[in-house]
């Protein structure tokens, strides 16, 4: 097998590692960077960032005004050198009469917040709101929808401006739909294209749609790139100013054990291979965990149709810690199965610190079926000294491969966190392909601390 596809795909999915930027990475985005009046107020946004490590470190601020390509006017960073554990307040990187967005790059060390404030004539702070930042953890995938929630308009009083992010190297195309506070859609689905690597906004909202007086107002919104969304709900010259990020879904549980163990589960169809699913497991920094048992329902749908030379392998699934650093990537193991000649199953171990080139198990002809359920379980357990994969069909065990862990450290460390995700953003090396079509549900994460 070829140099493990999962592997690369640790740096494709690390934190917006692959938006190149003068200087550097791009780690994350700052979607409301303005300098404005309204009103009798101006609008200025406050970057915070601390450097948390031991070291000198630098943070690049790029900024990227409204209707800009970003894919083809290349920002021009500033660099802030940061003293360890120092923080570092920046009040003036947007040019007075601008709107656009901030992109940041720097090391791992360097956390990052943001305000919008409201200042007076005179300079006194009338309100501030907290602003996102968007990195690889609020990033949302090509395809999924999301909600933002709670805006309104009133005459003479509260406002609602809308904002999209297209995070990906191409235009997107999203579609905007509105709906009242009792479901009933307000408009027919507004569909907008956005430059790449650029931010779009659009002030006065819900007057744009025809509603000047209006509450608990709903956007639905989808893009076909990687993209972020927001809602600056404020009153002109007043208090009242929020930033609204996307509404959080009821869609799993998170149960700690007395004993240390976690769980994170997804009852019902939590993905379907059409667009990239990972979730981000919100263990304890640093927190050593010894054991992480995977389990899910796959429904297998059809297969990729075979071409002359095609290995037709499907990315099904892995378990991984992303970095932005390619040394610092971890891939735990990744499942692919082979959908032509034997119909393999390959379990991808990912290598050894140190080491370029992990271990594939495979084995021999399988019991995968097209239209058929299986029960998946993985167990990677450290202080055993053993990987197990099962599949399991009507309750009945139909395949078992072990293996060897190659990596101990099961942990968050920063803003490099533990992931399970399921398909692939795209096709990889020309024979790595999303499973399109296939249902996965009823994920079962338990993680187990580590004893000794």
């Amino acid at each position: 097998m070829r140099r493990s596809w999962l592997l690369a795909l640790c740096g494709l999915l690390a934190p917006l590692a692959s938006f190149a930027a003068a200087g550097g990475v791009v780690n994350a985005y700052v979607p409301l960077a303005t300098n404005l009046p309204l009103g009798a107020a101006r609008y200025r946004t406050l970057l915070i960032a601390t450097n948390t490590g031991g070291s000198p470190a630098s943070l690049g601020v790029a900024f990227l005004a409204g209707g800009t390509d970003g894919g083809t006017v290349p920002p021009q960073p500033a660099s802030f050198a940061i003293p360890p554990g120092s923080t570092l307040r920046l009040y003036d990187s947007v040019p007075a009469g601008a709107r656009g967005l901030f992109e940041l790059s720097g090391p791992p060390e360097i956390v990052v917040s943001a305000r919008v404030e409201a200042l007076a004539a005179n300079g006194n702070l009338l309100a501030s709101a907290e602003v996102p930042v968007v990195s690889a953890g609020g990033a949302i995938a090509a395809g999924q929808h999301v909600e933002l929630l709670g805006l309104e308009q009133s005459a003479g009083g509260a406002g609602s401006d809308f904002g999209l992010l297209n995070l990906g190297a191409s235009p997107a195309h999203c579609t905007v739909t509105a709906y009242r506070a009792d479901g009933s859609r307000i408009t027919n689905p507004v569909n907008l294209t956005i430059f790449a690597r650029s931010a779009a906004d659009f002030t006065g909202a819900l007057p744009r749609l025809g509603q000047t007086a209006i509450k608990d107002t709903r956007f639905d919104v989808t893009c076909d790139q990687m993209f972020g969304t927001y809602a600056l709900v404020y009153r002109s010259g007043g208090p009242e100013t929020v930033v609204l990020g996307p509404a959080a879904r009821m869609d799993g549980t998170l149960t700690p054990d007395d004993d240390g163990s976690f769980h994170f589960d997804l009852p019902g169809q939590f993905a379907d291979g059409t667009t990239y699913a990972a979730y981000d497991l919100p263990i304890g920094d640093g927190v050593q965990y010894g054991r992480a048992r995977v389990e899910f329902d796959l429904y297998l749908n059809r297969w990729h149709p075979p071409f002359p030379g095609n290995p037709n392998y499907e990315t099904v699934a892995s378990f991984r810690r992303s970095a932005t650093k390619r040394p610092d990537r971890i891939l735990y193991w990744g499942l692919i199965l082979k959908g032509s000649g034997d119909f393999r199953t390959l379990l991808d171990i990912g290598p050894p610190p140190g080491v370029t080139e992990g271990t594939t198990v495979k084995s021999g002809k399988g019991p995968w079926q097209e239209r058929t359920t299986y029960h998946v379980v993985l167990d990677y357990d450290v202080e055993a000294g053993s990987l197990v994969f099962e599949a399991y069909q009507a309750g009945q065990l139909v395949q078992r491969l072990t293996g060897t862990p190659n990596n101990s450290d099961i942990s968050n460390l920063g803003n490099q966190l533990v992931r399970v995700d399921f398909s692939a953003p795209g096709v990889g090396d020309g024979a790595y392909f999303p499973t399109t079509g296939w249902l996965y549900s009823n994920l079962a994460v338990t993680l187990t601390p580590r004893r000794r």
